[in-house]
């Protein structure tokens, strides 16, 4: 009966190749949300919109998303120094490769003369490189900037995110 162990096997190989042709290519990259920077903003302002980005961007996602409580736990068991100045590109690498993930998200927040502005950057934490960086400026009361603007923010970001991704797998010949 070797020629029904043949079928058997196809048939299994058939089946696995179907699977991962429908798996979502985005499944296994995994990113850490920072907490944002601010200026010009009340610390509580920094954290409610830091919040809300982490929120917004996991909903408009494909991603795996370290939780916030892990990642912070992580970083503290390995060293306070870099949970205490993660703005600094090596150290972002560096906590990106403690923590076991693809890639890194990190941004600032301001506000001056009625001007909300978002900056935010996508770190590959394997070769160090700025895979996307936006910003947007906004003349809103912070109000509208949290309900409103964050979230259209967010949504351009992550489809702009997922283009980079594609190209940047092209670029290199490799898959998503």
């Amino acid at each position: 009966m070797p020629g029904r162990t043949y079928l058997i096997r196809l048939n299994f190989l058939i089946a696995v190749a179907g699977t991962c042709l429908i798996a979502d290519p985005f499944e296994e990259l995994s990113i850490a949300i920072l907490d944002f920077e601010g200026a010009g903003m009340q610390e509580n302002e920094i954290v409610m919109a830091s919040d809300k980005f982490r929120a917004s961007f996991t909903e408009s996602s494909h991603y795996r998303i370290v939780e916030q409580s892990t990642m912070t736990d992580v970083l503290r068991a390995r060293g306070s120094q870099l949970t205490e100045a993660l703005n600094q590109h090596s150290r972002l690498i560096s906590a990106g490769k403690l923590l076991n993930v693809s890639y890194i998200l990190a941004g600032r927040f301001s506000q001056a003369n009625g001007i909300t502005a978002i900056s935010a950057r996508i770190i590959d934490v394997r070769t160090g490189e700025i895979l996307l960086a936006k910003n947007r400026e906004y003349r809103s009361k912070f109000y509208k900037f949290i309900s409103t603007n964050i979230s259209s923010f967010v949504r351009e970001f992550a489809a702009a995110l997922e283009k980079s991704i594609k190209e940047y797998a092209e670029q290199h010949g490799k898959g998503v």
